[in-house]
C-alpha cells in the first residue's frame, strides 16, 4: 500500500516512477485507489491517469462513499519510456 502527496503537478517522470515501482517493482498486477466521494479533485486526477470506479462503499466516510478505483498493469500507460528510463530500487528482489 502506498499514499502519495504532492504539491503541484505531477512530472510524466514522477508519474512513471510510480507506477513503474509498483508494476514491475513490486510486480503488482492491479492498482487499486480509494477516495472519498467528496474528494472531487483526487477523482479527476486518477481518472485522468486511466483508473476507473469497480466499487463504492455507501456511506464509508463523513459525508459520502468510498470511491474505489482500479487500474491494471496491462492498463497503464505511464510504463516504459515515454515517461521516463526504468527506476530501481537497488533492492534484491529475487526473494520477494
Amino acid at each position: 500500500m502506498a499514499h502519495i502527496a504532492a504539491e503541484g503537478r505531477f512530472t510524466p517522470a514522477y508519474v512513471g516512477a510510480i507506477f513503474d515501482y509498483a508494476y514491475n517493482i513490486c510486480n503488482v498486477e492491479k492498482a487499486i485507489v480509494p477516495i472519498w466521494s467528496t474528494n472531487t479533485r483526487s477523482s479527476r486526477m486518477v481518472e485522468k491517469m486511466g483508473f476507473t470506479e469497480e466499487a463504492r462503499i455507501k456511506d464509508g466516510c463523513p459525508g459520502g462513499d468510498i470511491v474505489i478505483y482500479t487500474l491494471k498493469k496491462t492498463d497503464c500507460r505511464f510504463l516504459g519510456d515515454r515517461y521516463g528510463k526504468r527506476y530501481t530500487t537497488g533492492a534484491d528482489t529475487t526473494g520477494l
